[in-house]
């Protein structure tokens, strides 16, 4: 993993990405368009794959229900979950914004209160 370029990856997760939870666990994504499919995931995707070390998993390009959301394009995603989010985060964190480390923060505690 490449130190110089997690400023660029922290400026990517606050522009698209997102922190939930998802079965319990903290979980954080980042979502892009995919419009050619056969391409596999886009390069931002990649790249911000690589720029955070590996950590957490790439998948897509896929759709969603064509009767619900007709009009959206393809899109894929990275994801993290549990520990490899916490990893990513800690990573990143120097370089978030307020409002991204609040949505994690929230994400951790509502987390601490369901289990």
């Amino acid at each position: 993993m490449m130190t110089d370029v997690l400023p660029w990856a922290a400026g990517v997760f606050e522009t698209t990405g997102t922190a939930t939870l998802s079965g319990g666990q903290p979980m954080l994504n980042l979502k892009q368009a995919a419009p050619d499919e056969s391409a596999g995931p886009p390069e931002l995707v990649t790249r911000f794959y690589a720029a955070i070390g590996g950590v957490g998993k790439i998948g897509g390009p896929y759709r969603d229900n064509p009767s619900t959301h007709p009009r959206r394009q393809p899109f894929a995603m990275w994801w993290a979950r549990g520990p490899e989010a916490a990893i990513v985060i800690e990573r990143l964190w120097p370089w978030l914004g307020e409002a991204k480390r609040r949505q994690w923060l929230e994400v951790i505690d509502r987390g601490r209160a369901a289990a």
